[in-house]
């Protein structure tokens, strides 16, 4: 049932995200952007996957708060569930051992000390995979819990320094009107700020571009980033949705608000003008059954990426917990 539950979201989540695109071209990504989903029992931000599917109930369905958590969960905090109220299916993920070179499954690793000592074992290998479903309920369904209270967006001038002091490779501002990033030099060109309407306009293409870095071949080693294949290919077209989830997940982990590009953003930037149209036509030449697989595909990509980036630039290696 739960997997049931999950196919139908994954192809009404599509079916949204492709009218968006329609309506809304490059500023497809604003209305999917609050707080990121979380739990209040564990301190998790969920990411990949799960925000996406959360991101989609929170739209969907009107909710004002991003807190989710399970009908234990509430228990254990002396909360109840309230009768009647829907609850939502998520990926359970872990980490999945095996070994590099022989084939079979071998005995998974059952306390913290046997895992550790996998980790270090070089014949060992691990992938992080989703291993079962568990059912949420959104925060304004938890009969007890506390009111949601957002915390303080990051003042651009912080989010800049964020962002410019974090960036994962060289990073160039200059006067140019065309913002990408360089594989064969690991390096970001960006236009002048004041080339932008506004600080929101230049800090959404900035973080876009940082989760393009973090597919070079010595951090993600995404093929959209080290395949060298140019706009038009699949994989291009892949990569840009991985940016562009990536750039929704860690501006909503980080309190930064990415706001509408205006029309003079779009038209300085021929890669910006077409964006959404562009994602649009990429997931329409996909079969309908193909279409949720590789959505979720890029949201695991985009999870990875925003996760590579809390730890790595911008909280200093301490990221808190993500699902």
């Amino acid at each position: 049932m739960a997997d049931e539950k999950l196919d139908a979201m994954r192809e009404a989540l599509v079916a949204r995200l492709l009218e968006d695109m329609d309506a809304l071209g490059a500023n497809w990504v604003r209305p999917w952007v609050s707080q990121a989903p979380q739990n209040p029992s564990t301190g998790t931000v969920y990411q990949g996957r799960n925000a996406l599917i959360l991101g989609f109930v929170i739209r969907s369905e009107g909710y004002g708060d991003p807190r989710f958590m399970t009908f234990r969960q509430a228990q254990k905090m002396g909360l109840k569930v309230a009768k009647g109220c829907h609850g939502w299916p998520v990926e359970r993920w872990g980490e999945v051992f095996f070994h590099k070179e022989k084939t079979g499954r071998i005995p998974q690793p059952r306390s913290v000390t046997e895992r550790e000592r996998y980790r270090r074992d070089p014949e060992i290998g691990s992938k992080v995979l989703p291993i079962g479903h568990y059912t949420v309920f959104n925060g304004a369904d938890i009969v007890g819990l506390d009111p949601f209270c957002a915390p303080d967006t990051m003042a651009d001038t912080e989010a800049r320094r964020t962002l410019v002091e974090g960036c994962p490779c060289k990073l160039r501002i200059l006067a140019t009107d065309n913002a990408c990033y360089l594989p064969k030099f690991d390096r970001i060109e960006m236009p002048l700020a004041a080339s932008f309407t506004d600080e929101g306009a230049f800090l959404r293409c900035l973080l876009h571009e940082e989760v393009h870095a973090t597919g070079a071949e010595g951090r993600l080693n995404r093929p959209g980033v080290v395949s060298g294949e140019g706009m038009g290919s699949a994989s291009y077209a892949f990569e840009e949705l991985v940016a562009e989830f990536g750039s929704v997940f860690a501006a909503s982990r980080l309190g930064i608000g990415l706001g509408e590009l205006a029309a003079a953003d779009l038209q300085r930037d021929g890669a910006w003008e077409n964006h959404g149209a562009y994602l649009k036509g990429w997931l329409q030449a996909l079969s309908p059954e193909e279409r949720p697989r590789s959505l979720m595909a890029a949201a695991t990509q985009a999870g990875r990426a925003a996760d590579w980036l809390w730890e790595h630039c911008f909280s200093k290696g301490e990221a808190g917990k993500s699902a």
